[in-house]
């Protein structure tokens, strides 16, 4: 801070003036900044001891205008010497001027204002007195704060996402490039005092200020959100933006910076997988209509055939050797083999078609019911192991799978006693078997639908591919883990939901 200090004294003799003197130069050294007193007639410049160390310089050592003006760069010499001249014609009310300077074989800037304050009778200024300040320390901030904002413009500049600072009521006060070439515009400048509402379609206004007053002005930032912008011809542009307030010293929101990205060619690729997935739908469902259609219609011939093959067998096999008789029998189980698969055909097609209707299921009484109605000539032991006395599910679904699956325990394995656990914990439902078990390469096969991964049991390979399509149309997934001999266990979940 740089203080001016000056004294009205009554002199009455020459010690009460030696007095005041001290009193003067103790003032002037006290303060932080360097004194001048400059006589324009003689050109003699009385400087303070502040000064003089501020310069480098011994206090005993006369000040002098040249070696001084020699270690200033000329540059900033011209602009002293123009400053000064101008105050001197009455252009200015002040001499002020900033300059580095060499002292002592270092560069320091310093800040010297000045004032005439005697001038001769035909007013022409006569002496000039004035202060000098270093301020090489602000200097160096203020270069500092210049390049942090350079590496700021050019990252705002090159940034991949569009920046854009606002006041509180969303009007643009700064923007980037990006922001500027998102919309269509030439030049930012041309976006700024727009508000940000301008740029809105009007149906999305309600939904801003909502964002603005519930998050962004009481939380200080707002969720990442989409929304739509328009280009100075009118289209539609789809974006993410993420917003933060901007406070003042005083804790104040003062402004608001947005980072807004362009997500179109995602919204593209968003639209482009949901075209995709509704023909694939539309193609499935013809592929449905079709399989269930063409089963239908094929399991009556192939029954006949069955029949037909049947009756030969009954009525003319003693008319047939040996090789005939062994041709009927093929003919019979081909057939048999056909109308078995149709028969799956059908039980595929139906499956997925099924609607599926959500309902708490008691699961101790849905076992109950699936083990009435499974028969086997080996002996079943059921653990169950439930986590919770209901699932929230389709109860038509579950029962199939649950059947499937119990099915496939007893079909595969090579002791006369089954051990099944049934289990449930959290929305994970499972069955473990004590059978055959298969490879990992099997279990990643076990899926596809008619394939038999092993000649043990019967079946035309289709359950699991059942369970799977159940289990997909209560958006859940269905995985294997078994190793051969050590059994299998199938884990499964039905996105269990309210």
């Amino acid at each position: 801070m740089a203080f001016v200090v000056g004294m009205a004294v009554d002199v009455t003799d020459s010690v009460e003036l030696e007095e005041v003197q001290k009193k003067y130069e103790l003032a002037i050294n006290a303060i932080n900044d360097g004194v001048y007193d400059w006589d324009l007639t003689s050109d003699e410049i009385s400087v303070s001891g502040k000064m003089k160390q501020m310069h480098g310089l011994p206090d005993q050592q006369q000040w002098d205008y040249q070696s001084w003006a020699q270690r200033v760069e000329p540059e900033h010499l011209a602009k002293i010497e123009q400053a000064l001249q101008q105050h001197l014609n009455g252009e200015v009310a002040f001499f002020y001027a900033e300059y580095p300077i060499d002292v002592v074989g270092k560069k320091r800037w310093m800040l010297t204002r000045g004032r005439v304050v005697e001038w001769d009778d035909f007013g022409k200024p006569i002496r000039l007195v004035g202060i000098e300040t270093d301020i090489t320390n602000r200097k160096q901030i203020e270069e500092e704060l210049w390049l942090v904002g350079q590496k700021l413009s050019a990252l705002q500049a090159s940034a991949v996402d569009a920046l854009v600072y606002t006041d509180v009521d969303l009007t643009i006060l700064e923007a980037n490039k990006t922001f500027s070439n998102m919309l269509g515009y030439e030049d930012t400048a041309q976006l700024l005092t727009k508000s940000l509402f301008e740029l809105t379609p009007v149906n999305q206004h309600g939904f801003d200020k909502k964002i603005l007053a519930e998050q962004i002005l009481p939380e200080g930032f707002c969720q990442e959100y989409e929304k739509s912008f328009l280009t100075n011809q009118g289209q539609k542009v789809p974006v993410s933006v993420c917003a933060w307030a901007v406070k003042d010293n005083a804790g104040e929101v003062s402004g608001i910076m947005c980072l807004i990205r362009d997500i179109s060619a995602r919204k593209q690729a968003e639209q482009t997988i949901h075209d995709a997935l509704a023909e694939l739908k539309r193609k499935n469902e013809e592929l449905d209509q079709f399989v269930y259609a063409a089963s239908h219609d094929l399991k009556e011939p192939s029954r006949g055939i069955m029949h037909i093959a049947q009756f030969l067998y009954e009525d003319y096999a003693t008319k047939l050797d040996e090789g005939g008789q062994k041709y009927i029998v093929h003919i019979r189980s081909a057939a048999e083999r056909m109308f078995g698969l149709i028969e799956s055909l059908l039980k595929f097609s139906r499956t997925g078609r099924r609607e599926i209707n959500r309902e708490h299921i008691e699961l101790n009484s849905l076992v109950d019911e699936l083990l009435q109605q499974t028969s086997s000539h080996k002996k079943l032991q059921i653990k169950r192991n439930f986590d919770s006395a209901t699932v929230f599910a389709d109860r038509l679904s579950v029962f199939e799978i649950l059947q499937n699956l119990l099915s496939n325990a007893m079909k595969y394995s090579r002791t006369e006693t089954v051990e099944v656990e049934i289990g449930q914990s959290g929305g994970t439902l499972w069955v473990k078997d004590n059978g055959i078990g298969m490879s990992k390469e099997s279990c990643d096969l076990a899926f596809v639908i008619f394939k038999r991964l092993n000649k043990v049991g019967e079946g035309e390979g289709i359950g699991l591919n059942i369970v799977k399509r159940l289990v997909e149309l209560h958006e859940g997934r269905v995985w294997i883990e078994s190793e051969e001999g050590l059994g299998t266990q199938v884990y499964f979940t039905l996105n269990v939901q309210e």
